[in-house]
């Protein structure tokens, strides 16, 4: 981390911490500063807005958004950077630069967690046995032809728990 990185983090603390913590940010950020002849606008903080996203109805794609934002500015701080819903909207709070660096991230991990979840269905009904009957089953050449993906998607399937389904009989006869 380069001097200017540092002064950032600190002057982030001078102006959002609490108490003891930061008056003793405030004054080691001028120590600091005056120690490296560095001026204000060299440690600007860029400011923090509000973009809004569009989250797809895929299981757990607001878990993701959340994981991928995590994984560009670290820990959440409440109120200030984040994902955030407000009815069935997503917005995120960070910087110009962070929300770029999101929206490519999170566009790229999306579509491949898609791919990802289409190849667990297809390995899922794989594993356990969930086809039509004998002699119902619809049929063309490409059935016997195996592409790389249905590989991929057998090999999952073996490692797969298997669930079987009872018939759920109740009552009986009086």
């Amino acid at each position: 981390m380069n001097k200017e990185e540092l002064l950032k983090k600190i002057k982030a603390l001078a102006e959002a911490g609490i108490g003891g913590e930061k008056k003793n940010a405030q004054e080691m950020l001028k120590k600091l500063m005056k120690k490296y002849k560095i001026k204000e606008k060299d440690i600007e903080i860029e400011s923090i807005k509000k973009f809004n996203i569009s989250i797809p109805r895929v299981y757990n794609a607001v878990s993701l958004a959340c994981q991928v934002f995590y994984s560009i500015v670290g820990k959440r701080t409440e109120g200030v950077k984040g994902v955030y819903q407000s009815k069935h909207r997503y917005y995120v709070k960070c910087t110009n630069a962070e929300f770029i660096e999101f929206e490519a991230k999170y566009k790229f991990y999306c579509y491949h967690y898609k791919k990802e979840l289409e190849r667990f269905l297809s390995a899922f009904i794989q594993a356990n046995g969930i086809f039509p009957p004998k002699g119902m089953e619809r049929k063309s050449e490409d059935d016997y032809k195996l592409t790389e993906e249905d590989l991929k998607m057998l090999a999952l399937a073996e490692s797969l728990d298997k669930h079987h389904y009872n018939l759920q009989i109740t009552g009986g006869v009086e």
